[in-house]
C-alpha cells in the first residue's frame, strides 16, 4: 500500500509543471506555457440514471423526446448555466450534472452544434464524455417568473400543435399509410404523457391572463379554432382529443385539462369583463 507521504510527493512531481486557474465557467490548464481551455457545461437528467452515467459516461442517445421529434442522429445534450432552470422544468429533470469539456470539441462543428432559443440554449454533441469529466452539481438553479410563464404558455402551444397534427394525419382524408398513422398515434400518446408531466408541476391560475390573451389573439390556429372534423361536423380543435381511437388516458387528460382549466380561465375572464 502506498503511504500518504509518498503519494503526495508523487502527485507534486507529476503536477509541478501544471497551473490550474478559473475564469467564471472556464478552467485553464497550463503546462510549459501551453493553455488547454475547458468549459463547464451542464446536463439535466433523472436521479435514477446517475449511477449509469458515472459508470459509462454520457453517451449519445435518441431518447423519447428526440424520437417523437423525428431526430435521426444520437446526441448528448448540454447547456450553459443560465439555461439550466429552463431545461430542468421542460424535461422534468431532478438532477443536474456538471460537465467539463474541451473548448476544441465545442469549436468542432462535426462534433458539436449549438442552438439558441428564446431565453435559453443547448449544445448537441455526437462524442461521448468520460465519467471523470462529470460530477453532480450542488448549485441552486431557480426558475424566474418570466421563465415559468414562458414554459406554461409553451405547453399550451404544444397541445395546439399536437391537435393540429392529429387533424391532418388522422381526421382529414390523406394518402398516409396505415403504418405511418399507427406510428403517429403512438408518438402522440408519448408526447401527451410528457406534456401532462410538465403541466402538472404548475398552477395555471398563476399564469397572467395577458399571456393567454396573446395566445388567443395571435392570429394563429388555437385550441379554440373551429375545424371541419367531418363534412357535417365542426369542432373546436381541442375537441379532437376526445376522438383518439384508443382512449389513451394521457390524451384524454389533456382534453379535460383544456376543457376544465384553460377554458374556465377564459370564460371567467370574459364574464368579469362583460363579454359573457
Amino acid at each position: 500500500m502506498i503511504q500518504p507521504k509518498i503519494l503526495a510527493v508523487f502527485f507534486f512531481v507529476k503536477m509541478e509543471n501544471w497551473h490550474i486557474g478559473r475564469d467564471k465557467e472556464k478552467l485553464v490548464f497550463t503546462k510549459k506555457g501551453r493553455k488547454n481551455m475547458k468549459t463547464i457545461l451542464y446536463h439535466v437528467t433523472k436521479a435514477n440514471l446517475v449511477d449509469s452515467i458515472f459508470k459509462n459516461g454520457l453517451v449519445p442517445f435518441i431518447g423519447p423526446r428526440s424520437y417523437v421529434s423525428g431526430e435521426q442522429e444520437a446526441h448528448i445534450y448540454l447547456c450553459d448555466k443560465e439555461s439550466v432552470p429552463m431545461w430542468k422544468a421542460l424535461l422534468n429533470a431532478d438532477t443536474v450534472l456538471r460537465v467539463v469539456i474541451d473548448d476544441s470539441i465545442l469549436r468542432n462543428d462535426k462534433i458539436c452544434h449549438f442552438c439558441q432559443y428564446t431565453g435559453y440554449s443547448e449544445y448537441f454533441l455526437v462524442k461521448s464524455i468520460a465519467p471523470k469529466n462529470i460530477c453532480v452539481s450542488r448549485e441552486e438553479f431557480v426558475l424566474s417568473e418570466e421563465e415559468k410563464y414562458q414554459i406554461m404558455i409553451s405547453k399550451i402551444e404544444e397541445i395546439t400543435e399536437l391537435c393540429n397534427a392529429y387533424l391532418h394525419v388522422i381526421v382529414l382524408p390523406n394518402s398516409k399509410s396505415t403504418e405511418s398513422k399507427l406510428r403517429f398515434l403512438s408518438n402522440l400518446s408519448l408526447t401527451a404523457a410528457m406534456i401532462k408531466e410538465t403541466i402538472e408541476k404548475f398552477d395555471y391560475n398563476e399564469l397572467p391572463m395577458d399571456y393567454i390573451l396573446d395566445y388567443i389573439s395571435s392570429g394563429e390556429q388555437t385550441l379554440f379554432t373551429m375545424v371541419q372534423a367531418t363534412p357535417k361536423t365542426q369542432l373546436m380543435l381541442y375537441d379532437l382529443l376526445k376522438t383518439y381511437p384508443a382512449k389513451d388516458p394521457n390524451v384524454l387528460w389533456l382534453y379535460h385539462w383544456v376543457d376544465e382549466v384553460l377554458s374556465q380561465r377564459i370564460y371567467d375572464y370574459a364574464k368579469q369583463n362583460g363579454f359573457a
